[in-house]
């Protein structure tokens, strides 16, 4: 930050503003800036002393500033006394429309902030959106329900705060005709770690509940592991809502459906330890609800779903909820396989993880005949699938049937069917059989001209691949896991539309085809090798290897092409980083192979399957399900893709 930028009089556009401790970068020097305009953010708080040296920034003045923030560091403890001077010196102009407080480490916030206002001329009444961030001192939320333009309202991190109360909802001089929060659209609670209680407001002579937030579209609860209770309004228009690491997460979702949800389209609930089945009044209300996914509640036993609300559902994705059954559809109070069951408008069924899930129902899926996408993995006691039911899904485009090592056969002539199919993953199946049912498999996806990504999951005693696997000759996309091979076959070089190959878990892989092979190969941009140890080793550039002992060359003709980044080279080096890879460097010449550690999902029946890097290369080929995806992502990053 240059010194004495106060003397830029007629600037207008600041981004941000380092606060200094030196002369010519104290925060004074803004206050000679009369003509900023739009968006400003004011860094360092921590370096201006009180009250009366905050207020030479003349915020108030400001009437262009339309976007502020205000961040402390987060190297520092701090002085919450210090701060709660500063920031009552900081208030800005009664234009702003979007303020964000970060770190402040005061106990309350100051009165332009706890009553929005100071006098009756000067208040936020244009405030649309509001963050307070990482105030972990803070002890009291502001009074923030009648601001009437308040769009967007997001609490994070005010870790001191126990109690939402009244005064949330109106300031001190009480309840008027209009109700709280008139604008509200968007409500994020996350990080209140100290939160126990949301309590609702009754009116003056406490005879009835105020029903506040008339146009709230969406609530995120994230991360308030004891918080108990939360208000029973009406939610007219809450369309979706989010429950996430909250121990008393089905608590509060049946205090919430309490009241009607008739506008609920989207259902998310992680990490809810006491969710044992959905509400029913939720249900039964929520006639538009259309996707709705559930994950890591470990009591979750069934689902709940009644037959008549299931016709609105676009997408179930269930992951991680081990007491889970069966996804038997819940009817009259009693697991039934009713005829009339109907998820007619289905279009992605995920289930994953779901360690006691035995079998599913066939009506469900007999009437699911607009699925798309439809996911079955690392279920291990799941003994018998509906395979039949997939005849009545014409538009299926993805099917996944993996890690469920004590599910039986998997009917061939299914496949037949399946004339959209253009992506499969299958096995492994009962080690007995297992070998047979993917070549019989394979020898049927034959016929699908639309078949683009196979990934097939076998056991270590698999010493041979499917030799139906060399006539798929339009695969682009191939995955191989878990096989007791060592080495690839000759004929893997007819595979002449691959673009990409990886190569999981075979740890006793020794060698690729020959080099004339793999030149056959011509559109093969991308080659990923993982858990390999013995390839892994050869294909390292190594000039003391003798030639006959080193893979490397028959990797090093894969080109780049017009200036697109191809991966030449893939450097993934150890890490757990959630999806962060170390290295990502494309357009060099080999290929290193190393351990991916977090970027896959390791089971000891399907090792290294899904995770963010094979969603990355999956999704792009499926745009129906969300979709393309950039293939060439920036270095050192996976982008987030959802599950």
């Amino acid at each position: 930050m240059p010194l004495h930028i106060g003397k830029l009089t007629c600037l207008r556009t600041l981004k941000f503003y380092n606060v200094g401790q030196e002369n010519g970068r104290r925060v004074e020097e803004l206050g000679l800036l009369k003509n900023l305009k739009g968006k400003l953010k004011i860094r360092n708080l921590e370096h201006v002393n009180d009250k009366e040296e905050a207020a030479r920034a003349r915020l108030c003045e400001k009437r262009n500033i339309h976007n502020l923030e205000l961040v402390w560091s987060s190297s520092r403890e701090g002085n919450n006394l210090s701060d709660e001077q500063v920031l009552e010196g900081l208030e800005p102009h009664s234009n702003i429309k979007s303020l964000t407080i970060k770190r402040f480490c005061g106990g309350y916030f100051p009165s332009w902030v706890m009553n929005a206002t100071v006098s009756e001329v000067n208040r936020l009444d244009k405030l649309i959106e509001l963050k307070l961030i990482d105030c972990k001192r803070c002890v009291e939320v502001p009074t923030l329900g009648h601001l009437p333009m308040l769009k967007i309202l997001k609490l994070k991190g005010l870790r001191n705060v126990r109690l939402i109360g009244p005064w949330f909802y109106y300031p001190p001089s009480g309840i008027n005709d209009r109700p709280p929060f008139p604008s509200l659209e968007c409500f994020i609670l996350k990080d209140m770690t100290s939160l126990v209680h949301w309590i609702e407001i009754f009116t003056n002579n406490g005879s009835e509940v105020v029903n506040p937030f008339p146009r709230l579209e969406f609530l995120k609860i994230r991360n308030c592991p004891i918080m108990r209770s939360i208000p029973s309004h009406d939610f007219p228009c809450l369309e979706k809502l989010e429950i996430d690491s909250v121990e008393r997460g089905g608590l509060l979702l049946n205090k919430i459906c309490s009241k009607s949800l008739s506008a609920l389209t989207n259902l998310r609930l992680n990490d809810v330890s006491d969710l044992t089945y959905l509400p029913e009044r939720l249900l039964f209300d929520s006639q538009h609800l259309s996707r709705l996914h559930i994950t890591n509640c470990p009591s979750l036993i069934h689902l709940g779903l009644l037959r008549h609300n299931l016709r609105s559902l676009k997408e179930i994705y269930i992951n991680s909820c081990n007491k889970l059954k069966s996804l038997r559809v819940l009817i009259g109070g009693e697991l039934d396989d009713d005829d009339d069951v109907s998820v007619s408008s289905l279009r992605e069924l995920t289930v994953a993880s779901c360690q006691e899930l035995t079998d599913f129902s066939s009506t469900m899926l007999d009437s699911s005949t607009s699925l798309v996408w439809l996911s079955v993995r690392n279920c291990r006691n799941l003994v018998s699938f509906p395979v039949e039911s997939c005849r009545r899904m014409p538009h299926l485009n993805f099917l996944r049937i993996s890690g469920c090592p004590n599910l039986r056969s998997f009917t061939r002539g299914v496949i037949n069917c399946l004339s959209r199919l253009t992506g499969l993953a299958i096995g492994p199946f009962s080690e007995k059989e297992g070998f047979a049912t993917l070549c019989e498999i394979i020898q049927a996806i034959q016929q699908l001209q639309s078949m683009k990504t196979l990934k097939l999951y076998g056991w270590p005693q698999f010493d041979s691949l499917p030799d139906q696997l060399q006539h798929l000759t339009t695969l682009s996309f191939l995955q191989l896991c878990n096989f007791g091979i060592e080495f690839l076959p000759e004929w893997f070089g007819n595979l002449s539309s691959l673009e990409c190959l990886i190569i999981t878990s075979c740890k006793r892989l020794c060698h690729l085809p020959s080099e004339e092979a793999m030149q056959r190969l011509t559109k093969l941009q991308r080659l990923f090798i993982t858990g390999c140890p013995f390839l892994s080793e050869r294909c390292k550039p190594d000039k003391t290897r003798p030639a006959d002992d080193s893979e490397e060359h028959k990797i090093s003709h894969i080109p780049n092409s017009r200036g697109t980044t191809i991966c030449k080279e893939l450097a993934l080096h150890h890490t757990s980083v959630n999806g962060t890879l170390c290295s990502l460097s494309p357009g060099i010449p080999a290929i290193w192979c190393c351990t991916l550690g977090g970027l896959f999902e390791n089971t000891p029946n399907e090792p290294a399957v899904g995770g963010p890097l094979l969603d990355l290369l999956e999704r792009p080929l499926y745009p129906d399900r969300g979709g393309p995806v950039t293939t060439t992502p920036s270095p050192g990053r996976v982008p987030s893709i959802p599950p």
